[in-house]
């Protein structure tokens, strides 16, 4: 998609950052920990091309709207975080609930450990939170999720998970924001979890945390309206469904999408956000560093094809990212 709007040639990479430099408040250079390259280039590019008044290609701010998957593309995807926070709850609630011992996926999730919450569907993953949570209202949940957030470390990094985000992508919407996009999280996760950190971990709004839910009811406790966590039915927000929920809380079609290459579910969001004679932007993230995070040999196939005929970038961890955290050592070339 990016390519669309390159019929006026394209400037040097370092007439690029200086447009970048000087069209917002930015205070150092952008996206430092993203080798030098085409992707990086596109993306100050395209950023500047949208956010320049007099551009052909000129945005105005109120249409500057960028929506981005969480896990995999925000934070590490394995293990999922909400699948640890919701096997710490099993195990502890597991003596109140015998029959989760025989009944799946609950069986599952205890016989297995983190490895199930890797291998089963979002929906299922979000039954099994819905069920452990069950009984708490919305406060206690997002106090549970925060006490996790801040305590719970991460079994690889071993660093607490409130450090794991990824670092170019902080980047990334740091470059967004200082421009005057408002940034959406659209995950097939639990809204309700991400929104217990959004603020403190990227900086953005828990309004403007797009995801799957699960069943509330309104309550009256002590003279005040509560709302309890309820067992029931989840609705899925992944695929097609991102979509649907996007055009619900935002009403308008996002500039830019970030997705990830697995299971197919962000192919819909990032085609919504192609805008045939407009500009736009398509990152498609492809975890293949095996030695700093992990890699992932089942890449969706139909994620990559749709990348090709749309023409998103297609942005390698390995190669394109060369410092994943910040608490990695700086590399030489950045020190």
């Amino acid at each position: 998609m990016f390519s669309r709007i390159s019929a006026n040639g394209r400037a040097t990479g370092l007439f690029l950052l200086l447009c970048i430099v000087t069209a917002g408040p930015l205070s150092a250079e952008p996206l430092v920990s993203w080798r030098p390259g085409a992707t990086r280039d596109a993306i100050l590019e395209f950023v500047n091309q949208v956010t320049t008044p007099g551009s052909s290609s000129y945005v105005p701010p109120g249409e500057r709207i960028a929506v981005i998957e969480h896990d995999g593309v925000l934070i590490p995807e394995i293990p999922r975080v909400q699948g640890v926070f919701t096997l710490q709850r099993l195990r502890t609630q597991r003596d109140r609930h015998p029959e989760w011992e025989t009944l799946m996926p609950f069986r599952g999730a205890l016989e297995i450990g983190e490895r199930f919450f890797r291998e089963v569907d979002p929906e299922t993953a979000l039954v099994v939170m819905a069920a452990t949570h069950s009984g708490l209202t919305q406060s206690a949940f997002r106090r549970e999720v925060q006490s996790f957030w801040r305590t719970a470390r991460h079994p690889a990094h071993g660093v607490a998970w409130s450090r794991t985000a990824y670092l170019p992508m902080q980047e990334l919407l740091d470059l967004l924001r200082s421009q005057g996009f408002r940034i959406f999280i659209v995950t097939a996760g639990s809204a309700d979890f991400v929104r217990a950190i959004s603020q403190d971990m990227y900086g953005i709004p828990p309004e403007r945390v797009i995801g799957s839910q699960v069943e509330t009811g309104l309550v009256e406790e002590d003279g005040q309206l509560e709302l309890r966590r309820i067992p029931g039915d989840v609705l899925l927000v992944d695929g097609a469904q991102k979509v649907l929920a996007i055009d619900s809380q935002i009403g308008q079609r996002p500039l830019v999408a970030v997705g990830r290459a697995r299971h197919g579910g962000d192919i819909e969001m990032l085609r919504y956000s192609e805008r045939l004679g407009r500009p736009s932007l398509q990152l498609l993230i492809i975890h293949d560093d095996f030695e700093r995070d992990f890699a992932l040999f089942d890449e969706d196939p139909e994620s990559l094809a749709a990348a090709a005929r749309g023409g998103w970038r297609v942005v390698s961890m390995r190669w394109e990212w060369r410092r994943l955290f910040a608490f990695e050592p700086l590399p030489e070339a950045l020190q």
